[in-house]
């Protein structure tokens, strides 16, 4: 009787044994891949350390970001080429032993070894359990499925920083790295019961698979070249891309068997600039709080809380407004509304602003973070042939994560004094004006990218689902 009381999208979720089973099996694996701790980003205790004392060392952030996004192109074109449920147990193997060996090894070439090794996993686990999914649900099930395993992807990811640093900022980080491989090694045993075999891509669409991560890599790279104006980023981009476009016209073949470069292209691009601006009011907020103010950091922390308020409640609105506007449009809306939340921040930015100031911004940035990320995600699903939904799931999470870490990284060294003499909170006001600025303009060259003939006609269908395909 109980389960009646539960709504219906939640209860079709649940209707098929066989597919429930597999979305747990994800979930878990999904979840070990969001609890590895990520100890040197630029944004954890060890990365702010290294940028406080080198700044030069500004490149070699940019080049791990660049490297993530690879692996992640690479693990969707292999996952949908081969997609072996052998290939997503020694991933997660993978990473239990990366974060073994990260405990054993914390300092030095080993710790990077282990890194470089959790990234390659990561690669491989995080679009092969989203495009597990995505195939073992349909149309608006599919959106409710996928919206849970993101959920739990989520939890792991904000939980995770703070298991490194539960001890304090000097503390020991093995809980943080024993629980990812606890999980890790739950996920290994629930896959090979759990994740029923899955067809992988046609012969006929290997070659577009992998022209398609390099043209990808190429677009991220690219942007990322454009947000930081760096010219060499630019132009290597611009050659991979060309370098894919070519590999993908000598590949031939029927219609349909690849990716439709321009909105996914698009879809991209939007995600590095929605990572970027809505990851530096996140870091800045908390720090002035904390240094500017003199609260107390636990508190810091927690007063972000609209945020994540509006990021649970504007999700569900996202399929309301994709039936009522096109998605370029709803896009732009999402990201002018965090380069709007972002120059608000800006102005209210000071010693004595009271709080209440700031809740209007937070609501806006977690909004517009929410449906610009789903409807971005629609698009990249419908651009995307069925049998290569792990490909769609690294387009989705590879430019979105080069994204945040670059806010993250311009927050640090703006803080840590990097830039040029000044007080902190002035340099506070000015990433929030850069975040501002690449949203605002990012927003407008994403609405000439997607164009107005729009793929997205249903709920996160893949492009060769929908009627009349």
């Amino acid at each position: 009787m109980r389960s009646n009381r539960l709504p219906r999208f939640i209860l079709d979720v649940f209707a098929d044994r066989r597919a429930s089973l597999g979305l747990l099996a994800s979930c878990l694996a999904l979840l070990a891949a969001g609890l590895d701790p990520h100890v040197l980003d630029a944004g954890t205790v060890r990365g702010r350390a290294i940028l406080a004392e080198a700044p030069s060392l500004e490149l070699l952030f940019t080049v791990a970001a660049l490297t993530q996004a690879g692996f992640l192109l690479v693990g969707g074109a292999v996952a949908d080429i081969w997609r072996s449920e052998r290939l997503l147990r020694w991933a997660l193997i993978g990473l239990a032993v990366a974060s073994a060996g990260a405990t054993v090894l914390p300092q030095g070439p080993g710790l990077v070894a282990s890194r470089l090794l959790a990234w390659a996993c990561d690669g491989l686990i995080i679009p092969f359990a989203i495009g597990a999914v995505a195939q073992l649900y349909r149309q608006e099930t599919r959106a409710t499925a996928l919206g849970i395993l993101f959920a739990v992807y989520g939890a792991g990811s904000v939980l995770a920083p703070t298991l490194v640093t539960i001890f304090g900022p000097e503390g020991p980080e093995i809980q943080a790295f024993a629980l990812c491989a606890g999980f890790a090694l739950a996920a290994v045993w629930a896959t090979s019961r759990w994740l029923p075999d899955l067809p992988g891509a046609q012969p006929s669409q290997r070659p577009f698979i992998a022209a398609t991560a390099l043209w990808a890599f190429g677009v991220v790279v690219a942007v990322d070249g454009l947000v930081q104006l760096e010219s060499w980023l630019l132009v290597s981009g611009a050659i991979i891309i060309v370098i894919a476009l070519l590999a993908l016209r000598l590949a031939g073949g029927p219609a349909g068997e690849g990716v439709l470069a321009r909105p996914a292209g698009a879809a991209l691009a939007s995600g590095l600039v929605i990572g970027f601006s809505q990851s530096v009011p996140l870091i800045v907020l908390p720090a002035f709080f904390l240094v500017v103010q003199g609260l107390d950091p636990l508190l810091a922390n927690v007063l972000i809380a609209p945020f994540i308020l509006a990021l649970l409640a504007a999700g569900p609105l996202a399929g309301w407004l994709l039936g009522h506007f096109s998605p370029r449009v709803v896009i732009i809306g999402g990201v002018w509304a965090i380069a709007v939340a972002d120059l608000a921040f800006v102005v209210f930015l000071a010693p004595g602003s009271p709080y209440p100031l700031f809740i209007v911004p937070f609501l806006l940035v977690g909004a517009g973070f929410a449906v610009s990320t789903a409807i971005r995600t629609a698009v990249i699903f419908a651009s995307t042939p069925r049998r290569l939904p792990a490909t769609a799931a690294a387009l989705n999470e590879a430019s979105l994560g080069v994204g945040a870490r670059l806010g993250t990284t311009l927050v640090v060294l703006a803080r840590s004094g990097a830039f040029s003499e000044g007080s902190e909170l002035y340099w506070l006001q000015i990433c929030l004006l850069i975040a501002a600025i690449v949203a605002a303009t990012g927003g407008v060259v994403v609405f000439l990218l997607l164009g107005p003939h729009d793929p997205v006609r249903t709920v996160w269908e893949l492009r060769d689902e929908r009627p009349g395909s």
